[in-house]
């Protein structure tokens, strides 16, 4: 369906942003634009009060930058987020019913039954639900920030599970997709997401081994320059509309472009 309106992806970093703003038209999708706007000062911790001036500040000035229309898609990381499968029961349960034991279920067997959580699963199939959970706090910490900006999310999404969008496209041709940042890699593919903390650079061939995974089945993207050579990955793979200029390394962007392909209409 062409559509004059953008779909933009939004990553907030400890040290700034990264956007790709998507159009769709008879052709396929199009890059519009590509934002990378770094804070003033790193910050150590996404939460910490310095984030959130910082992204305030710069994300009221990249608004001006927006079209009239456009939809916005915006990451949460995945290291701030909990995942647990959830067994529904065979008897049939209404919607609010259905909410309140999967919220109960996950609470328990997480053991943060304290801790007020926003819980997300898809919709209910046979076997075990996939749920996510992602602490208030965060969720609310995320919100202010953009109300502060005068922007306003139709999605908030881990960036992890941003990936999975591009097997839906069809632009990874690997049965997994893996992306490095400086301080974690995230990981994609089958249906299941996830992320890790680390530097090492050995991570990538232990990950494949505790999954046994061939290496050769794995995309690998990247947004640190020293990887350019062993990337296998480009976020553009998924945009046949593509026109310079185009930033010199397109892994930034991975997390970005997967947000604004998404899956929601």
């Amino acid at each position: 369906m062409v559509s004059s309106q953008w779909r933009i992806g939004l990553e907030l970093q400890n040290n700034g942003l990264r956007a790709v703003g998507l159009q769709y038209r008879r052709q396929g999708w199009r890059l519009c634009r590509w934002w990378h706007l770094p804070f003033s000062a790193p910050c150590s911790d996404y939460a910490s009060p310095g984030f959130a001036r910082q992204a305030v500040a710069v994300l009221s000035h990249w608004r001006k930058t927006l079209p009239y229309r456009y939809q916005l898609r915006v990451s949460i990381p995945a290291l701030r987020t909990l995942q647990q499968q959830v067994v529904v029961p065979d008897r049939p349960l209404g919607e609010a019913q259905l909410q309140r034991y999967i919220e109960q279920a996950a609470s328990a067997q997480l053991a943060l039954a304290g801790e007020p959580l926003a819980w997300d699963y898809p919709e209910p199939a046979t076997g075990p639900l996939a749920v996510t959970g992602v602490r208030q706090s965060d969720i609310q910490l995320l919100s202010g920030v953009l109300r502060g900006a005068w922007l306003v999310a139709r999605s908030i999404t881990p960036d992890a599970s941003a990936l999975l969008s591009f097997a839906r496209q069809g632009a990874a041709s690997h049965q997994w997709l893996v992306h490095r940042e400086p301080d974690y890699w995230l990981w994609a593919g089958d249906g299941a997401w996830g992320s890790d903390p680390g530097q090492d650079p050995g991570w990538f061939t232990a990950w494949c081994q505790r999954r046994g995974v061939d290496p050769h089945r794995v995309a690998f993207s990247s947004s640190l320059p020293e990887d350019a050579g062993q990337a296998t990955f480009s976020p553009w793979s998924a945009i046949p509309g593509l026109s310079p200029p185009l930033p010199a390394c397109a892994g930034l962007f991975t997390v970005a472009t997967g947000l604004a392909l998404g899956s929601l209409p």
